[in-house]
């Protein structure tokens, strides 16, 4: 499985296999969704991440957070929404196996467009 390393800043970032990106965005998406959240281009986030979970930006991920994040207060509440999604992935890891691994045991990466639509 090939993995990707999705740099922030200064070096900063972490790997990711690139079958799970799709995924990962579909989670941040619906987290960043929420009411709570206000960003000054919150319309860029959402319309890049369906383009990904939709596959219309398959094969690759970009997460330009530099470019659409506005303030240093905006830069901590995506990363609370990244908290929150890594606790909200942690409580549902049962729900989020099962479809994967069936993916994995019939050998088509195509599937995972549908993955949301299993688990969501």
């Amino acid at each position: 499985m090939a993995s990707t390393f999705i740099q922030y800043q200064n070096g900063k970032g972490f790997n990711i296999a690139e079958e799970f990106m799709q995924l990962m965005i579909y989670y941040i998406h619906k987290e960043l969704e929420k009411p709570q959240y206000a960003f000054i281009n919150k319309n860029l986030f959402i319309m890049g991440h369906e383009g990904i979970i939709n596959g219309i930006s398959s094969g690759y991920l970009t997460l330009p957070w530099k470019r659409i994040l506005v303030s240093t207060e905006e830069e901590q509440t995506m990363i609370q929404i990244l908290q929150n999604v890594k606790i909200s992935l942690q409580n549902s890891i049962a729900q989020i196996y099962y479809p994967i691994a069936q993916i994995y045991l019939s050998n088509d990466s195509a599937d995972l467009q549908s993955v949301s639509a299993k688990i969501g």
